[in-house]
């Protein structure tokens, strides 16, 4: 008990900061969020994408409306900092929040723009792409094309030897085929899945 008792009294005191240090902390995000993008420094707008974009990846899967304002807060700031690279990152969750919300035709409209700045030799951005535009698709039941798309992603998933993509992809073909009614392909392909995740772990 004693040991017990020690450990928490210098994790309270030395570890946990202080409450005033974690409001001011807080305060200090705030007011970055409600700054206009044009009056900060590249380094404050990279500190923005970053905190908006954290805030997206907690948010995305229960508080969905919110996570499309992180996701168009983190957009914003990387257009400021024109950067494509950032600046598709954002569109990609932008997109995601909408085909969380169900709102597919608005998701089809940001995938657009997604792809005017998708740089095509950049293989994990092809991934990305034709990953997302497949999700799309595939909720909208316009299987056919949704396989195209996932075929594609599988492709660049190939090129970039993409050890932690691969497997997605082929199982994101796989429950397309399952879903038209095709178990024999849609084996084939969830098969791949397995033997490829246990060959490379």
């Amino acid at each position: 008990p004693f040991i017990k008792f020690f450990l928490l009294t210098f994790l309270f005191f030395f570890l946990l900061p202080p409450k005033s240090y974690t409001q001011d902390q807080n305060n200090r995000i705030q007011i970055l969020f409600e700054s206009d993008p044009k009056e900060l420094s590249d380094s404050s707008l990279l500190k923005l994408f970053e905190l908006a974009t954290e805030k997206w990846r907690v948010t995305v899967r229960s508080k969905v409306d919110s996570s499309l304002i992180y996701a168009r807060k983190a957009l914003e700031s990387s257009q400021y900092l024109e950067n494509d690279s950032l600046e598709f990152q954002s569109y990609r969750r932008v997109v995601s929040s909408y085909i969380q919300l169900g709102n597919y035709q608005k998701a089809r409209s940001e995938a657009k723009l997604m792809y005017n700045i998708l740089d095509t030799t950049d293989h994990y951005a092809a991934y990305r792409y034709y990953s997302t535009i497949g999700q799309i698709d595939y909720y909208e039941g316009k299987y056919e094309t949704a396989l195209k798309d996932h075929f594609n992603s599988l492709r660049h998933a190939k090129a970039g030897e993409l050890l932690e993509n691969i497997p997605a992809a082929l199982g994101e073909i796989a429950r397309v085929f399952d879903d038209t009614g095709q178990p024999l392909k849609a084996l084939e392909y969830s098969k791949q899945d397995v033997e490829f995740t246990m060959k490379h772990g």
